[in-house]
């Protein structure tokens, strides 16, 4: 029994489909690599408070200095 052009080519759509869904799927992180990307995130984050509260006491020094 062979498929006539219509069931081939919903065949053919068929599988176009699930090729795109797999590469979709493929290209998702898991959940470690996302949790782990997020520590990366927060470490850089938390350091750039640490950097700006530093920043903001030199301002605060050098404003009091020349205003002194």
């Amino acid at each position: 029994m062979s498929f006539n052009n219509a069931e081939n080519n919903r065949i053919l759509l068929i599988e176009e489909v699930l090729n795109q869904l797999q590469t979709a799927v493929n290209n998702l992180i898991s959940k470690k690599q996302l949790q782990q990307l997020m520590l990366i995130r927060q470490e850089e984050i938390e350091a750039l408070k640490t950097r700006m509260t530093a920043l903001e006491t030199q301002v605060t020094l050098l404003q009091s200095s020349i205003q002194g």
